[in-house]
């Protein structure tokens, strides 16, 4: 048995055959790979800058809701203070009101009990003779 350390015909043919299969090979199945590859790197590109303007966008509608939100609570706590303004106002005016009601009832009360009091000792001054007489005639009859 003899070893040949030289190529032969076959090599070519080999290596033709070789060079045909890696031709198809990248012609039908590394081309339209790498292609699926490239597309699919665009696309996810495309997505995430799609998601980043989106996020963006979340974060531009937060920020604004969360400024309307903040001026609603302060506008809210203004109308709340001057609504409590207002009804303390009407509180210390019914208070002024019914303080200025009652004194003058007092001191209408107060005249009425010292009209009627001089009445009385009207009454009283006009009946003491009366009374005297009788107390003095019951005194006499001795009852």
């Amino acid at each position: 048995m003899q070893i040949h350390l030289l190529p032969d015909k076959s090599v070519f043919v080999q290596f033709i055959i070789f060079l045909s299969v890696l031709t198809g090979m990248v012609a039908f199945v590394f081309r339209p790979i790498v292609k699926i590859i490239k597309l699919r790197r665009e696309r996810t590109s495309e997505l995430l800058e799609k998601a980043a303007k989106i996020e963006i966008g979340i974060k531009n509608k937060m920020e604004e809701y969360d400024r309307r939100i903040s001026a609603a609570k302060l506008e809210l706590a203004e109308e709340y203070g001057k609504i409590k303004n207002e009804i303390s106002a009407e509180e210390a005016k019914i208070k002024n009101e019914t303080r200025e009601e009652s004194l003058k009832a007092y001191q209408k009360t107060v005249q009425e009990v010292a009209a009627l009091k001089e009445q009385v000792l009207n009454d009283l001054k006009r009946e003491i003779p009366a009374i005297a007489d009788e107390i003095i005639n019951k005194v006499k009859r001795g009852e």
